[in-house]
């Protein structure tokens, strides 16, 4: 998928890149990070990934018509030879700052449309599928929907290889939902994503945390770390509202973190721990054969929810 109008590799590469003048005006028509898509006027992003970096496929690129590579640290050996024929540029943060460069490429689609982000170790899928559920209807169509079950829309999601696909998927995806006149996106933001910037350009509106336990600390070394990397949705990307579990550890400091700067919402069952203008909370639960009942106070009004979930959990 390449943009309407190319940008120039300077344009595009500004604040992220040194370009120099002879490369400055260059069309950039697309963009890839796979050196098995690359197309003819593509820019390649050349990342280390396992045990192999993307410079390593340089002659495939080069074959394929790529117009430069830029490639991130860290880099293992000596670059390849400068004859290699393709410009090579270096962008030290370029893990952090790739889905901002496909943002910018891309226009800015998450502007265009309220991106939902969900994060927590349980319940991002259900919370993502009834929260795009309730923004599907007749007037603005399927909401669009990305997750452990796949990416696409509502109703019809293609599979993935990983909860939150890599910064150019993302990206790629809402450009795709711009274009096709979609006002409501959902996503689920893994702490894998996070961490590694996959989200990095999307603006969103609201941002969910769900629960937060003991996972996924071999890949962060430490609960703080695992805690810390779900923290950036809230913190680094800047979301126009907060809705935080305040049964929750972590919901209860971002609560505070988030004071006065951040419109939020607490939920949670029982008596709110710290006073918060916006709240939902379920005072009475009933766990039923076909589902649950739970009585609920918030700041809009009291009722009830009937709902076919079983067990707490899903309260």
């Amino acid at each position: 998928m390449s943009r309407a109008a190319s940008l120039t590799l300077a344009e595009l590469l500004a604040g992220f890149a040194e370009v120099s003048a002879e490369l400055a005006n260059q069309p950039v028509s697309g963009l890839a990070l796979d050196s098995r898509a690359v197309r003819r006027g593509d820019l390649f992003f050349a990342l280390r990934g396992g045990d192999r970096h993307g410079l390593d496929f340089l002659a495939e690129v080069e074959a394929a018509g790529a117009m430069a590579v830029v490639w991130g640290p860290p880099c293992s050996g000596p670059l390849p030879a400068a004859g290699s024929g393709l410009p090579l540029l270096q962008a030290p943060d370029l893990r952090h700052t790739l889905g901002a460069i496909a943002s910018r490429f891309y226009g800015d689609p998450s502007r265009r449309m309220a991106v939902v982000g969900i994060t927590g170790t349980d319940g991002k899928t259900s919370c993502a599928h009834f929260i795009a559920q309730a923004l599907s209807d007749a007037e603005n169509g399927p909401c669009g929907l990305l997750g452990t079950l796949g990416l696409g829309v509502y109703g019809a999601v293609e599979p993935t290889l990983h909860t939150t696909p890599d910064a150019l998927a993302v990206q790629r995806w809402l450009t795709k939902l711009a274009a096709d006149g979609r006002r409501y996106a959902v996503m689920e933001a893994s702490s894998h994503a996070l961490d590694q910037g996959r989200v990095a350009g999307v603006e969103f509106a609201v941002a969910v945390l769900t629960h937060l336990s003991r996972d996924h600390l071999d890949y962060h070394g430490s609960l703080d770390a695992y805690a810390a990397a779900k923290r950036r949705l809230f913190v680094d990307h800047q979301p126009r509202c907060a809705v935080l579990n305040l049964d929750d550890e972590l919901g209860r400091r971002l609560a505070a973190d988030l004071r006065g700067h951040t419109p939020t919402v607490g939920y949670g069952l029982g008596e709110p721990p710290l006073p918060m203008d916006r709240f939902v909370r379920g005072e009475t639960l009933e766990l039923l054969p076909g589902g649950l009942r739970l009585a609920i106070r918030s700041s809009w009004g009291d009722g009830e929810l009937q709902a076919g979930l079983l067990g707490r959990f899903n309260a």
